[in-house]
């Protein structure tokens, strides 16, 4: 979280609980806590105690996991896009346990996908105010696979279950939707779709049309190139007017 995200009005956590932003002046925020104590804070020393809070959070997710799989977990941002695990690829010969996994989920296999919601959830859940209150999302969409008219996946599954632990949170099925077959970034041999392929061969088809004050949750499985979700967040933007898009991903492509 960085300092200029605070906004009037808005809800955030910090070590002593949650407070409502009452009033912003240059480096301080003026707050009421839900207990109606009101207090005056540093504005960047309170960016880096939330930030700090959902690192730990974070953190303690990769305790959780399956001894297998604590060595592939990243758990990481870049820029806008979260990864929660490291993935190599079946043509590379993957040796990590996560990449089995990520494959079993992108078969459709129903024990898989439901071991993903759980971690997916209890990731949002340990972000839930930034997301919630700070960048205002309020939809959850899963990024469309490359084949044509390839509706309800287990992207679509994965979604759809984890909107149901969030009441603020709305899936919205198959809002992008791709109309036209291109090829697999992961099987190209001469070209890799680019972001213009992508965006020329997907339409947003949701429901929400105006979300100018509110944000997506965007997820997919594996980002790599990040042309697809690129485009997919282009247009999201495009066609709601959305303030951001947050991305998602089972695994990030690693070359090592």
């Amino acid at each position: 979280m960085q300092a200029e995200d605070f906004r009037v009005g808005q809800w955030y956590r910090n070590r002593r609980g949650r407070f409502q932003v009452l009033d912003s002046i240059s480096d301080k925020l003026h707050v009421v806590y839900e207990s109606g104590e009101k207090a005056s804070l540093d504005r960047q020393v309170s960016a880096r105690i939330i930030t700090n809070l959902e690192t730990e959070e974070i953190a303690r997710i990769k305790e959780k996991l399956p001894q297998r799989l604590q060595s592939d977990w990243l758990g990481t941002w870049n820029g806008e896009d979260f990864s929660l695990f490291k993935y190599l690829s079946f043509q590379r010969g993957w040796s990590a346990a996560a990449s089995g996994d990520i494959l079993a989920f992108k078969r459709g296999d129903c024990e898989t996908i439901e071991f993903f919601v759980g971690i997916m959830t209890t990731v949002i859940k340990g972000m839930e105010s930034y997301l919630r209150e700070t960048c205002k999302c309020r939809y959850l969409v899963a990024v469309p696979s490359s084949e044509a008219r390839n509706v309800d996946g287990p992207g679509e599954t994965l979604c759809s279950m984890v909107a149901e632990n969030f009441k603020w949170l709305d899936h919205l099925p198959n809002a992008l939707w791709r109309f036209k077959t291109i090829a697999k970034s992961s099987k190209a041999t001469d070209h890799r779709p680019l972001i213009q392929d992508h965006m020329s061969s997907i339409l947003y088809n949701g429901s929400v049309k105006d979300a100018t004050e509110e944000s997506f949750v965007m997820f997919d499985d594996v980002i790599t190139t990040k042309a697809t979700s690129e485009a997919s967040r282009r247009l999201l933007k495009q066609s709601t007017d959305c303030h951001s898009v947050k991305g998602f991903f089972l695994g990030k492509t690693s070359y090592r």
